[in-house]
C-alpha cells in the first residue's frame, strides 16, 4: 500500500511510457507516410502510408532520447524559460494582486451591488487564467474572498469557489496562455494561437457556466442560510492577517496593469495579422518585463534575480517538454508512430468529422 501513497510524478510517468513504447517498437509493424513541407511546416500526405523495414529500439535509444528531445524542443524550452522569467518580474511588482484586491475591496464599499460582484470576480479570475496562466497565485486571494463572501451573507464555499473555479475554467478554456497553448502548438508545429475564435467561445461557455452555478448557489443561501452546505458546521471568524498596504494600487502598478493588458492585445493582433511565432512572442514578453522593471524602478540586480527565479520555476516544465519530445523521437525512429496514426485513420475515416475528432481525442488519451 505504501507504493500507492504518492501518485507518480509527470517525469516518472513519461519515462515509464517511453520504456513501454520502446517495447512496442518490437511488436507494432513499422510503416511511414510520405511527407511534404508547406509554409515551413511538415505535413503528411494522405493515403501515402506504406510498410517499411522494422527498426526496434533498445536501451541505447532510451538513454539518448532525453538529449535528442531537448535538442529538438530547444526553441520551445527556451521560450518557457524566457516567458517564465518575464512573468516573474511582473509578479514581483504585486500589480496583478493589487488590481484584484482593489476589485474585491469595491465589493465591501458597494454591498448593494453584491449580486453582480460574484460573477464579475469569477470573470476576472477566469480572464487571468485564460491569458497569462494565473494558477497558484490564487491561494492568497482565498484568504480575502472567503471573508468577503461571508460579509455579503454567503458562505466559505462561495468565497473559495470565486478564485479557484474562476481561474480553473479560465485556465482550461485559455485562449492566449503562452504556457499551455503556446507550448502545445509549438510542439505540434501549428500556428501559435491558431483557432483562437473557437477557444474564446469555449472560454466564454465555461466561464458562463461557472458564473451561473456559483451565483445561483450564492443567491440561494443569501435568501436562506440554511441551504448552505456548511450550515450548522462550527465556523470561526477568519482573520486574513494581510497588510492592505501590500495591495495598494499606486500609479506604477496601474501603469503595469495597463501595459500587461496592452501586451495581450498586441499579442493577439500580432499572431492574427503577422503570423507571429515563438520568437516574436518571447521578445514581446521580454520587452514587457524590461518596461515593468523600469516603471517599478526595480534595480538591475533585483530584476535579474526575479527573472532567474521565474526561470527556475519553469525547470520541471522544461524537463517534461524535453522528455516528451524524446518519447516522440522514439516512436519516429522506431517507425511505429505512422502505423498508429494510420490505424486511427482507418477506424475514423468513415465517420462524421465531429465523431472522428472525438475518437482521435480519446485514442490520444488512451
Amino acid at each position: 500500500m505504501k507504493i500507492l501513497e504518492k501518485f507518480p510524478d509527470t517525469i516518472t510517468i513519461i519515462l515509464v511510457i517511453t520504456l513501454l513504447f520502446i517495447g512496442l517498437t518490437w511488436i507494432i509493424p513499422s510503416g511511414e507516410f510520405d511527407r511534404t513541407i508547406a509554409n515551413g511546416t511538415e505535413k503528411i500526405i494522405a493515403g501515402s502510408y506504406k510498410s517499411v523495414q522494422a527498426s526496434p529500439q533498445g536501451i541505447k535509444a532510451f538513454l539518448e532520447a532525453p538529449i535528442k528531445g531537448f535538442i529538438s524542443a530547444s526553441q520551445i524550452i527556451a521560450f518557457v524559460f524566457l516567458v517564465g522569467g518575464a512573468f516573474s518580474i511582473i509578479n514581483m511588482t504585486g500589480a496583478i494582486n493589487a488590481g484584484l484586491f482593489n476589485v474585491i475591496e469595491f465589493s465591501h464599499k458597494r454591498p448593494k451591488h453584491k449580486i453582480f460582484i460574484v460573477p464579475f470576480l469569477i470573470v476576472l479570475f477566469s480572464f487571468a487564467g485564460a491569458t497569462f496562466g494565473m494558477s497558484e497565485e490564487i491561494l492568497i486571494f482565498i484568504l480575502i474572498t472567503v471573508p468577503m463572501a461571508k460579509a455579503m451573507g454567503y458562505d466559505a464555499i462561495v468565497g473559495a469557489a470565486i478564485p479557484i473555479v474562476g481561474t480553473g475554467v479560465g485556465f482550461g478554456g485559455a485562449f492566449s496562455n503562452p504556457f499551455t497553448i503556446g507550448i502545445a502548438q509549438g510542439i505540434a508545429q501549428i500556428p501559435i494561437f491558431s483557432g483562437m475564435e473557437y477557444r474564446i467561445f469555449v472560454w466564454f461557455v465555461l466561464t458562463a457556466c461557472a458564473c451561473f452555478v456559483i451565483t445561483h448557489y450564492a443567491i440561494k443561501i443569501g435568501k436562506d442560510p440554511k441551504k448552505s452546505l456548511l450550515f450548522g458546521i462550527a465556523d470561526e471568524k477568519e482573520n486574513s492577517n494581510l497588510e492592505t498596504s501590500d495591495f495598494k494600487l499606486d500609479t506604477a502598478r496601474k501603469i503595469i496593469l495597463y501595459a500587461l493588458f496592452a501586451t495581450i492585445l498586441i499579442l493577439i493582433y500580432g499572431v492574427s495579422n503577422y503570423n507571429w511565432y515563438i520568437n516574436e512572442i518571447a521578445a514581446l514578453f521580454l520587452a514587457l518585463a524590461i518596461f515593468v522593471s523600469i516603471v517599478y524602478r526595480m534595480s538591475i540586480s533585483k530584476a535579474i534575480d526575479a527573472f532567474v527565479l521565474g526561470a527556475k520555476d519553469m525547470m520541471t516544465a522544461a524537463l517534461v517538454i524535453g522528455l516528451a519530445k524524446g518519447l516522440l523521437i522514439i516512436t519516429q525512429e522506431g517507425k511505429i508512430i505512422d502505423t498508429i496514426l494510420n490505424s486511427i485513420v482507418s477506424i475514423t475515416q468513415n465517420t462524421p468529422k465531429a465523431v472522428s475528432a472525438e475518437c482521435i481525442f480519446f485514442s490520444n488519451h488512451f
